[in-house]
């Protein structure tokens, strides 16, 4: 069985790494052997956040999915071939980076190359403009159910639910108005948010990490003011004068903007459900953006939800604690998810009048390590 060459390797790499990261912080970074059999991911250690790294992990892994399905879409739309991916034990790995999950050749079906099925990668991008508020078509209904559908029988290890009534577009309104505001004034992550923005000058390629600020603000005004608010001793004043509560409000805003919502869960919080997880919101997001519609995450009660499951009450005060509790128990008992369900992620799915500014990738120099076999004298 041949494998890839350097050449059709970096090719699906760069494919890869198109997926979305919380903050573009992109935590991976891709090694083959040069018979190119394989191919194995590795979560950076070096970008996790210290503070919040409990959570990270599984921030990581759902991101780390959407590489695999980005992967496993350009095999096949480049070459017409088929990796087979697993999860990887991670318990024995000790500090650095940690091999997660590998890719292996499968050439047990080969069909013709299609290069179109590559278009939603390149495509797809976070949009968070203010959308249009107009519900699905009965086309774009079809194609979220068809895809839920897939899932389903694919990934039984992983949930999906539909919201698109406006009943429950505004109660996802509601949860993100509280959500939000409880997040923003967790210090370490404000800061980790703001630190990741970045101020390219016009006319300037996006930056290879973090988010450009055009990205989250329309016009010079408002990105001046985010520029202002990155500044660490601003952010802290500006939360404890109740930035936070109007950071909310926005929320509740784009939501209501909103033509449906689509919840990603996986049945636990394993390095493989995870991943699962992170695969099946890839293949949502990138029909989305093969049928037309905008997605953004909308990530802050998926992240509370998280920080429960890793940490308790660490990252809150006595005072927040009770309201996170209150705030999980409605956001699981909204998706109807039984309490071992992981939440992994919330998208906010709609149609924009315009496009977002798009974010920066690493070089594929950087993400992606080709080992050379050495020679042995039974070679030669």
């Amino acid at each position: 069985m041949t494998g890839f060459t350097y050449e059709e390797m970096c090719k699906i790499v760069a494919a890869a790494a198109r997926a979305p990261s919380g903050d573009n912080i992109q935590p991976w970074h891709f090694e083959s052997q040069d018979d190119g059999q394989s191919l194995e991911v590795y979560m950076d250690a070096e970008t996790q956040n210290g503070k919040i790294q409990a959570a990270a992990r599984i921030a990581s892994l759902v991101a780390i999915g959407a590489t695999l399905e980005n992967a496993l879409v350009a095999a096949r739309g480049y070459f017409g071939r088929e990796f087979k991916w697993q999860a990887l034990d991670t318990k024995d790995q000790m500090g650095g980076s940690i091999c997660v999950a590998r890719l292996e050749v499968d050439d047990t079906t080969r069909t013709e190359p299609n290069e179109k099925m590559l278009e939603s990668i390149f495509e797809r991008h976070t949009n968070r403009v203010l959308y249009d508020s107009l519900p699905l078509s009965d086309a774009e209904l079809s194609e979220c159910q068809n895809t839920q559908d897939d899932i389903a029988k694919e990934y039984p290890n992983v949930s999906i639910q539909l919201f698109n009534s406006r009943q429950e577009i505004e109660e996802i309104g509601q949860l993100l108005a509280s959500a939000m505001p409880l997040l923003f004034n967790i210090p370490s992550i404000s800061g980790h948010v703001f630190s990741n923005i970045r101020f390219p000058k016009q006319n300037e390629l996006p930056p290879p990490t973090g988010m450009p600020a055009a990205t989250l603000a329309d016009g010079l005004i408002q990105q001046k003011l985010l520029r202002f608010l990155s500044i660490p001793r601003v952010t802290n004043i500006a939360m404890k004068l109740g930035f936070a509560k109007f950071i909310g409000l926005g929320e509740r805003r784009m939501a209501q903007s909103a033509s449906a919502f689509i919840s990603v869960s996986a049945n636990s919080s394993s390095t493989h459900d995870l991943l699962s997880a992170g695969i099946a919101m890839q293949k949502i997001w990138l029909m989305c953006t093969k049928v037309g519609l905008a997605v953004q995450p909308a990530a802050s009660p998926v992240l509370h939800a998280w920080f429960k499951e890793t940490e308790g009450s660490t990252y809150y005060t006595a005072k927040q604690w009770p309201k996170v509790k209150k705030l999980i128990k409605e956001f699981t008992t909204m998706l109807g998810e039984k309490d071992e369900l992981m939440p992994a992620m919330l998208l906010r799915i709609g149609h924009a009048p315009a496009n977002s500014a798009r974010t920066g990738r690493r070089s594929i120099e950087e993400l992606f390590t080709y080992n050379k076999t050495e020679a042995t004298e039974a070679d030669i």
